[in-house]
């Protein structure tokens, strides 16, 4: 993780919350920001709260920022109950988009993944620029702190 942190502004670690073990909670506590990431579906909801729950307090929930991802899908809770359920006051949201299923099928019969979220016509592209350019002010303000 020190390597990859020294040659890059930012990395991001994507995995499950059942894949959470000691050996993730030492990594995450190295980390300057931990976005905690769940659809609004229940089921995801209390399989990241498990994971809150069991390590984040070691992990320091100063740093911890919740993003509800596919906001408007059919079934989900409301972005701010969804939240709450994960105990976040303060979250945010990334809306449900059907580019990205589509991609995901396109993947499958083609073996390649083309990201939604960069072309320019995504539901989702504001909601991530909007997320980074938090995550850079959270930088920045770290920066000018130290």
């Amino acid at each position: 993780m020190a390597r990859l942190a020294s040659g890059h502004d930012a990395v991001v670690l994507d995995f499950g919350a059942r894949l959470a073990s000691p050996a993730v909670v030492v990594l995450l506590r190295s980390c300057d920001r931990v976005f905690l990431v769940s659809t609004p579906l229940r089921t995801a909801l209390r399989a990241v709260s498990r994971f809150r729950g069991r390590g984040l307090a070691e992990v320091g929930g100063e740093k911890v920022v919740a993003v509800i991802n596919r906001v408007g899908v059919r079934g989900g809770l409301s972005p701010r109950d969804a939240a709450h359920l994960l105990g976040f006051g303060e979250f945010f949201e990334v809306p449900e988009d059907p580019a990205v299923m589509q991609a995901e099928n396109e993947a499958l019969e083609r073996g390649v993944y083309a990201p939604p979220a960069l072309k320019k016509k995504s539901l989702i592209r504001s909601a991530l620029l909007a997320l980074l350019d938090r995550a850079g002010a959270w930088r920045k303000k770290e920066v000018e702190l130290c």
